[in-house]
């Protein structure tokens, strides 16, 4: 996805207008930037997300007013973003070692310094931003950061569709920063509503990106192989379907 923006000086209806109006370019106006003669099929995108980036590519796929995506891959998404491991605040044992439980005061301070003169933020990095995102999730703070609206929340929209493109599910089983449960919610009500549902999946020993983490992890790997071949198989017969 390209840049959009970022809690907390955004909310959740900000970041998915940014990702709806990302879409309407990319169908209206990329052929403007592509050489003469390029004719790019935008009929039967793969879209992948990881983390943060899996709830877009699942809310891109939900909020689509055309069917344009042939298939999807999420890596270990935010889901189930009502769970309590975003909304309550206790003490959350977070990553391998694990990190610091980190006063709310950290993120107090970042609201309290905050100024319209900067405009949104949409690319940050570094310790600090890492820290008010650790902050937010222990102090289960997304849900007032993220706002009220059903439609930022997939599994509350879930019930509106009528298709999903087919899934390859990747996720550690023991993931504390985006815990597992919640995308074992999103299969079953999936299948509750759609039980032709077309899904491979990889629920894997492991932290979150885990398959980043583990250098042994390769194309070859057995796991891997696998989710590949589903795939790219269902990839290729939705866009023949598609088209």
């Amino acid at each position: 996805m390209p840049d959009y923006r970022l809690l907390a000086e955004s909310c959740g209806k900000d970041i998915l207008a940014d990702v709806d109006d990302f879409w309407l370019w990319l169908l209206s106006h990329l052929q403007e930037y592509l050489p003469r003669g390029s004719n790019p099929d935008l009929e039967g995108i793969l879209l992948i997300g990881e983390s943060a980036g899996g709830f877009l590519a699942l809310q891109s796929v939900l909020r689509s007013p055309v069917d344009i995506f042939a298939a999807m891959i999420l890596e270990y998404p935010m889901i189930d973003l009502r769970e309590p491991h975003y909304t309550q605040d206790y003490e959350k044992v977070m990553w391998d070692p694990p990190f610091p439980q980190f006063d709310r005061k950290i993120f107090e301070h970042h609201m309290a310094t905050l100024t319209n003169a900067g405009g949104p933020v949409t690319n940050a990095t570094g310790f600090g931003r890492m820290n008010l995102a650790f902050v937010v999730s222990q102090r289960g703070l997304y849900e007032g950061l993220l706002g009220s609206d059903p439609s930022i929340y997939p599994l509350d929209i879930i019930h509106e569709v009528d298709r999903l493109p087919p899934t390859w599910l990747i996720h550690g089983t023991g993931d504390t920063i985006v815990p597992i449960a919640g995308t074992h919610k999103f299969v079953r009500e999936v299948f509750k509503q759609l039980p032709d549902w077309k899904l491979h999946t990889s629920f894997m020993k492991g932290e979150h990106m885990f398959d980043k983490m583990d250098q042994r992890v390769s194309t070859k790997t057995d796991w891997v192989a696998a989710g590949i071949s589903f795939i790219s198989s269902s990839w290729m017969s939705t866009r023949r379907a598609l088209s």
